[in-house]
């Protein structure tokens, strides 16, 4: 990155907060960069059967087709020479595996467009949170379902169900804990450790499927179960993006030039975002918050003796219901265009209506 530079304005008739900014590129990108290749799209909205009760709603463009080759010296520089390619190579040649080529079974089908769903399930509890990551195909002759049913049955643990017309795969990790007695005989060496904990799936529970033109992701088998009804139930069609509170960000939109397209958009409603957060440190309960996200993150990050369950150590008891103040956590929105030799990027809060 050459330079970033900015503003931010506080307090405006319209936004409590607004934030211009443009991050310029160096010429030529490094290869890690290059990664980050976010292409312009003139239309960037989810699918019509996206939940209107979403918390958030996050579009990008990402040219995942150039930029995966790309992360091969990111992965050998953290691994070793060659973890790239052999990665690849097992996926593709493991006779116990699903045998997928990468490079011509999948990528070829990919277009550039993602969309990442969150959702907030009342009643609060830990679990409350669920993700989904919508990828739309170029997949004209049909061939990925055949690749997607390869790699669910090459699946440990995993559950092929058929719901409507389309068939999802589901998967959840049910090996138990293995007791293991320490004599004194034990080695020293935590390499074994460490390999056990590479073996760990990032994630206990989750489920694919491909439902027309798109490759869905989620945190939950039932997440996918209800897009599939709402997409078939016409009456519930393209009702997010017409939701009030999500209609006035997407007004703010307007004024940004788009004849370039955008490559990024996204649309948050706090109110929903922080009442799972809120109410469970009412509950006492916070540290058992579990998201996708969050599960990832701290299985890649946090040592695997350290994963237990903690303890709030301040009470939330006294606080009031967050039905009280809900009215005080308004939208936020942001957008980001490429240019020729960087990014724009606007992002907002918008003001407590009056």
């Amino acid at each position: 990155m050459e330079c970033v530079a900015g503003n931010v304005q506080i307090a405006t008739e319209a936004f409590d907060f607004l934030h211009h900014a443009y991050m310029l590129s160096k010429k030529p990108a490094a290869t890690s960069v290059q990664i980050v290749d976010l292409p312009n799209l003139q239309k960037l909205d989810p699918p019509s059967w996206v939940n209107k009760e979403s918390a958030s709603v996050l579009s990008f463009s990402w040219n995942i087709k150039d930029a995966f080759p790309k992360f091969k010296g990111i992965v050998d520089s953290v691994a070793s020479p060659g973890t790239f390619d052999d990665m690849i190579e097992g996926l593709k040649l493991d006779a116990q595996g699903p045998q997928i080529d990468i490079l011509k079974d999948v990528l070829p089908y990919l277009s550039s467009e993602f969309h990442v769903v969150t959702e907030v399930v009342r009643p609060i509890s830990p679990d409350s949170k669920r993700s989904m990551v919508i990828l739309k195909l170029n997949d004209i002759a049909k061939k990925l379902p055949k690749v997607l049913d390869r790699y669910g049955k090459g699946e440990p643990d995993s559950l092929p169900i058929d719901f409507e017309g389309s068939r999802i795969w589901s998967f959840e990790n049910k090996d138990e804990p293995e007791i293991e007695l320490d004599f004194g005989t034990k080695s020293k060496d935590k390499k074994a450790n460490v390999e056990s904990d590479e073996n760990e799936p990032l994630l206990d529970k989750w489920a694919i499927t491909i439902f027309g033109e798109y490759f869905i992701f989620a945190s939950d088998v039932e997440m996918i179960k209800e897009a599939i009804l709402r997409a078939k139930d016409s009456t519930q069609n393209s009702t997010f993006e017409k939701e009030e509170d999500v209609a006035k960000v997407l007004s703010m939109f307007e004024g940004i030039p788009s004849k370039d397209g955008l490559s990024m958009k996204q649309v948050t409603r706090a109110d929903r975002s922080f009442e799972m957060q809120y109410e469970l440190f009412r509950q006492d309960i916070l540290p058992e918050s579990r998201s996708m996200m969050a599960t990832i993150l701290d299985k890649i990050l946090k040592p695997k003796d350290s994963r237990q369950t903690q303890v709030q150590r301040v009470k939330g008891d006294k606080l009031p219901p967050f039905s009280t103040i809900r009215e005080h956590f308004t939208p936020s929105g942001g957008v980001i265009r490429t240019q020729e030799d960087g990014w724009s990027v606007k992002s907002f809060i918008l003001k407590k209506a009056k």
